[in-house]
């Protein structure tokens, strides 16, 4: 099954629907949003880095930094439904239980995996504008030493 299909399946599921339910929940308050990405780490540590996912944790961390500069009320140039569906797919991520269930090895990141390439794609304009910007923020700081 192509990452595109299997997207589409996961995003349909009563998982990843009840992962947009609490996405809200969860934006509006600092604390959720830390033990959130605080689980995001956890789990992204034991993962191997290797170039089959090298791409995918990149995304991975790109989507957490957004985050946790929305949450920080650093960068609020985000639309809502952005943020929210970041989150959904951040909560997706963490959950053991979903659409193929992460104890299951090899084929339990599978369905996160896909989740994460179609949010990418689906807010790219979002995620380069981020880049931009947090590129930025960290050019003064080369500049001066």
């Amino acid at each position: 099954m192509s990452a595109s299909r299997l997207a589409a399946r996961v995003i349909k599921s009563i998982f990843f629907k009840k992962a947009l339910e609490q996405a809200v929940v969860y934006a509006k308050s600092n604390s959720k949003i830390s033990d959130l990405l605080n689980k995001v780490s956890s789990k992204t540590q034991n993962l191997h880095q290797s170039e089959n996912n090298a791409s995918f944790l990149d995304n991975l961390g790109t989507l957490r930094r957004m985050v946790r500069a929305y949450k920080q009320g650093d960068y609020r140039e985000v639309p809502w439904r952005s943020v929210t569906l970041v989150i959904a797919t951040l909560l997706y991520f963490v959950s053991p239980l979903d659409f193929i269930p992460d104890i299951l090895p090899i084929l339990g990141l599978t369905d996160d995996i896909a989740l994460i390439i179609w949010v990418t794609n689906s807010i790219k304009s979002d995620i380069e504008n981020f880049r931009i910007w947090e590129h930025q923020q960290m050019s003064p700081i080369n500049e001066q030493q």
